[in-house]
């Protein structure tokens, strides 16, 4: 298994691992957003010197992906200057399923809002973890992880927010046996609670051996 930097050509990979995650999870607008934004949305990342994709692959194949951003405001101000071009890679989503217009609004807003939470904003964030349901390798998966969270820490960067809804109990629970900080509950527009966490390097302790 070899981790690397996630590169342009890899676009359709990375889209296709994402959208099979709605297999298992299918909450959130994410979810409901098809193809077409999904391979914008990951090309603006792929192209952004703000954002950080590691990928793992064998034989050729990308297996799983981990994203982060270096900063959450950097990154939203970067999607504030290219919101048409959000609006147009989400046109085919929201005409086969209209009620997506509020949902997507509302996300937008957010970045705007500081009163509005979805997610942590500010400093640098964890954002996508995703491994092949193909291709089940939980050791690689983890050390994918731990390799963006090694990258993170050799940039300088000693604290890394995130979020977890709490119904992903063993994304939760790997969180908090791997050193995640639990900061804040809170409830989303849907209704959803989510779990506001943070990975502070000066002061981790995980319950993992990664040697």
């Amino acid at each position: 298994m070899r981790y690397r930097f996630a590169k342009l050509s890899d676009l359709k990979s990375i889209v296709n691992l994402h959208y099979s995650v709605r297999e298992d999870y299918n909450v959130g607008v994410f979810a409901s957003l098809d193809k077409n934004f999904l391979k914008g949305y990951y090309k603006m990342l792929l192209t952004d010197v703000n954002s950080i994709i590691v990928c793992a692959e064998d034989n050729s194949k990308i297996l799983g992906f981990c994203s982060a951003s270096l900063d959450v405001n950097d990154q939203h101000e970067n999607f504030k200057k290219k919101k048409l071009n959000i609006a147009l890679y989400a046109f085919t989503s929201v005409l086969k399923k209209p009620s997506l217009i509020k949902k997507l609004l509302l996300r937008y807003k957010s970045i705007k809002d500081d009163n509005i939470n979805f997610i942590s904003k500010s400093g640098a964030r964890l954002e996508y973890w995703v491994w092949s349901k193909k291709n089940e390798d939980f050791v690689s998966s983890l050390y994918m992880h731990e390799t963006l969270l090694n990258i993170l820490q050799a940039l300088g960067i000693m604290e890394v927010n995130f979020e977890v809804d709490h119904i992903n109990k063993k994304v939760l629970k790997f969180h908090k046996r791997n050193g995640g900080i639990e900061i804040e509950k809170i409830t989303i527009s849907d209704n959803r609670e989510r779990i506001l966490m943070k990975y502070d390097f000066n002061n981790r302790v995980t319950k993992f051996n990664f040697n």
